[in-house]
């Protein structure tokens, strides 16, 4: 089942972030299209919508959770800054925590974990997220698990 979630508007924005908020990404792989003026950055999104029982009994079910690709498209790009991350960290991928509007500048801000996130100017608001339906890998998990995972 392949999704896109399109935003034209600032009141969209909710929608976008809870399809991105936790999301890992990885920096090296941020394209920009200059022809097309689209910045595009792929994602994993744990889909626990998709899991499936892998056996137990109802309150110690394990579960298997597909992690699917998607991938975050900027259209009408002018200008963007990927800040670095944080040099203690160590690591090159990072993780959403939202999308906001800064209209005024026309400018789209997401905020990340690890760095102060991505800078990106627009002509006006228009981003994709879409579903390209590869399963990047699966993941076990018991229930309550992802309450205490860091």
């Amino acid at each position: 089942m392949r999704k896109s979630i399109v935003v034209y508007t600032p009141e969209e924005l909710p929608l976008i972030n809870q399809w991105l908020a936790g999301c890992r990404f990885e920096r090296s792989r941020i394209t920009f299209a200059a022809g097309k003026s689209q910045l595009e950055i792929p994602y994993q999104r744990v889909e626990r919508e998709r899991r499936t029982i892998m056996g137990g009994v109802p309150l110690f079910r394990k579960w298997r959770v597909p992690v699917v690709e998607w991938h975050l498209r900027i259209l009408h790009v002018e200008n963007f800054h990927v800040h670095s991350i944080q040099s203690d960290h160590g690591r090159e991928c990072d993780y959403f925590n939202a999308i906001s509007w800064d209209a005024a500048k026309r400018r789209v801000e997401l905020s990340t974990a690890f760095s102060r996130g991505l800078e990106i100017t627009v002509g006006k608001l228009n981003m994709t997220a879409v579903d390209t339906g590869r399963v990047v890998r699966e993941k076990t998990e018991w229930p309550f698990q992802r309450y205490w995972e860091g």
